[in-house]
């Protein structure tokens, strides 16, 4: 009996976590036609998948302690989708830079105040986990990261001309493929990083799902479930 309630609370628990991301992107919509920007099933796909970092973040910091890294990151993704909105490009990679930086807190729970994000940084995410950030992961990781450093702080962009500028600052975020680059991009660093922070913190994690597995399930995906189960 109580297996059979429980069941049927996160059935209802999904059910009301699908109709919340269906009725946000929908919102988005609306949104995004106020603001001249033409949505594609991509562009909801990418949403969809940020918004279940979201509710994840939520339901951890839920707990009796919230972490304070995960509560930025909430926010980091609210504003990473309001900023592709709007095309501004600028704030996009600012966004993409304090979702790196807070997820590398989160993980190695490096304190906010008190520690700068390092190459020395990179280097122990990369040692503590070999098996997630291979090669080719870490060196995607490391490029987002530096090219969401430059665009924040200038670099070389300054350099051009002031007409050359303004249309890379326009035109490079502004086509689908473009998009669905950035897109596929930012979600491989980021399902890492979810990775990383389930091997640091399993216990956490464990807890926060607690008879609720089918939900961790549907907002990060079956194999993330079976990797929690593998390592507890």
């Amino acid at each position: 009996m109580d297996k059979m309630i429980n069941d049927d609370m996160t059935y209802n628990e999904i059910s009301l976590l699908k109709s919340d991301i269906s009725s946000f992107i929908e919102y988005l919509s609306n949104y995004s036609h106020q603001e001249n920007f033409s949505i594609s099933q991509n562009d909801k796909d990418f949403f969809s998948f940020l918004c279940k970092r979201i509710c994840f973040f939520k339901i951890i910091n839920q707990m009796s302690q919230p972490i304070y890294s995960a509560k930025v990151l909430i926010s980091d993704f609210y504003n990473l989708i309001i900023t592709i909105i709007k095309n501004q490009k600028r704030y996009i990679y600012l966004n993409e830079r304090s979702i790196i930086e807070n997820y590398m807190r989160l993980i190695l729970s490096t304190s906010l105040e008190n520690d700068h994000i390092t190459l020395n940084l990179f280097n122990k995410l990369q040692s503590n986990h070999t098996d997630i950030f291979t090669k080719d992961t870490f060196s995607l990781l490391k490029s987002e990261y530096r090219m969401s450093c430059s665009f924040v702080h200038g670099g070389a962009e300054l350099e051009e001309t002031l007409i050359a500028y303004f249309n890379k600052y326009v035109e490079d975020n502004s086509s689908l493929a473009e998009r669905q680059k950035y897109y596929d991009r930012l979600k491989k660093v980021v399902q890492n990083y979810d990775l990383a922070f389930l091997h640091e913190h399993t216990s956490l994690i464990d807890s926060a799902f607690h008879r609720k597995k089918t939900v961790l399930e549907y907002l990060l995906g079956k194999k993330y479930v079976e990797t929690l189960f593998k390592i507890k």
